[in-house]
């Protein structure tokens, strides 16, 4: 995947992948886990979104002084704390890290996982611990001490303490770490930053999976977009310098790579309802789509979006979609063809051989009213090949940075 980097105030999320190495392994009675429905072969082979619902209680003899978890599934997982929702996930290889110290306190708790499954394989993978503010440590892992339930009984409730489970079973333990099919998982790891002289890094939101785009909206709070799900406003409500409280403002987007704000609307690029475009979010969590962009692309697909000094927006798209509505005949990219004087050198790999001019694309968009509509959208640069970010500088100028093939940048 290419990356984007987003400088943002008061706010930076930082994540990197290591391969799991001996000591870093997950303790023997972390377990892959399923609803008690199953056994065995049967877990390997669950229907697509088919959930299963884990609780646990767990009992802290003092206040936690940090408390964190590792947690994967195949193939989506939200995992709460006392009813809060505490982190999500939706890639089974990253074992993603989530702090649960702000949702935690001295006495009976109960952590509660919503585990979702796309097709074939299905199986949660939890474990960690909390230390205590006397130094005692209480480990926390997956096994056949949490029940499990096909529903959940609708709303919320079954994420708080005073749920009554009576009638969940133990879940069905499917084997260790390392147990088939999930024998390639990868683990968060912590990262050791060197910043210039009178800047500080501090993690201040954890437990998301992958995030790949972030935004602030009107008030300052953070919005970040999940790979393989919706978009997410992050808030700081008690004010510790930690984002503890998530709210999703739509899940109907997926694979949302462009999130800005302006113009008093949150503008969004990814899979909606009609298709891959540009979206205005509404406030009641529904989407309106203002440009259509052909699907497909994979990593090479539509990009991001950011406001302009002229008041427009730009988006940028990769050289495996294309634009699927008139532009203004005044575009000042719209003549583009394919002419050469000399045999062209493709990819020997074959990678995008198929694909001519104009190739990626940034185009500009108008929202404000009485524009007309056939003005509204033009054609402003091409010839890219897979540019992720864009950005003006002071001067209005547009700057954007195009990936080379990895190999030979």
């Amino acid at each position: 995947m290419h990356c984007s980097r987003h400088l943002l105030p008061a706010v930076l999320f930082a994540s990197a992948l290591a391969v799991a190495l001996p000591g870093q392994n997950p303790p023997p009675n972390a377990q892959w886990l399923w609803g008690h429905w199953t056994a065995g072969a049967a877990a390997e082979n669950r229907p697509a979104e088919e959930h299963c619902y884990l609780r646990k209680h767990l009992q802290l003899a003092a206040a936690p002084a940090e408390a964190s978890v590792r947690v994967t599934a195949d193939n989506h997982f939200r995992l709460y704390a006392n009813g809060r929702l505490a982190g999500e996930g939706h890639d089974w290889g990253n074992a993603g890290e989530i702090d649960l110290a702000p949702f935690l306190h001295a006495g009976l708790n109960v952590l509660a996982v919503d585990v979702w499954n796309d097709g074939g394989p299905a199986g949660v993978l939890l474990f960690g611990g909390v230390e205590l503010v006397d130094g005692r440590r209480v480990p926390l892992a997956s096994d056949a001490s949490w029940l499990s339930a096909r529903q959940s009984g609708g709303g919320d409730a079954w994420t708080h303490l005073r749920f009554p489970a009576a009638d969940w079973k133990p879940a069905q333990a499917l084997g260790a770490f390392g147990t088939g099919p999930w024998t390639a998982v990868t683990f968060a790891a912590r990262q050791d930053f060197e910043v210039p002289p009178g800047f500080v890094v501090r993690e201040v939101a954890s437990g998301f999976g992958s995030l790949v785009a972030l935004g602030l909206d009107a008030d300052g709070n953070p919005l970040a977009s999940v790979e393989g799900s919706g978009v997410r406003r992050l808030e700081d409500r008690d004010g510790d310098g930690r984002f503890e409280t998530v709210t999703t403002l739509t899940d109907e987007l997926k694979n949302v790579q462009g999130l800005c704000v302006a113009y008093g609307t949150i503008w969004l690029v990814g899979h909606g309802p009609e298709g891959q475009g540009l979206y205005a979010l509404q406030d009641d969590g529904s989407v309106v789509l203002h440009g259509l962009i052909t699907p497909g692309g994979g990593e090479h697909s539509a990009h991001a979006v950011v406001p302009g000094p002229d008041g427009r927006l730009y988006v940028t798209l990769g050289n495996h979609c294309y634009f699927d509505q008139a532009s203004s005949p005044a575009s000042p990219f719209r003549i583009h063809y394919e002419g050469h004087l000399l045999p062209r050198m493709l990819d020997p790999r074959g990678h995008a051989n198929h694909v001519v001019a104009p190739g990626g694309t940034v185009h500009a968009y108008d929202p404000r009213p009485g524009v007309p509509a056939e003005l509204r959208w033009e054609s402003f640069a091409g010839g890219f090949r897979n540019t992720y970010d864009i950005a003006f500088d002071a001067h209005g100028s547009l700057f954007a940075y195009d990936s080379d093939m990895e190999w030979d940048i």
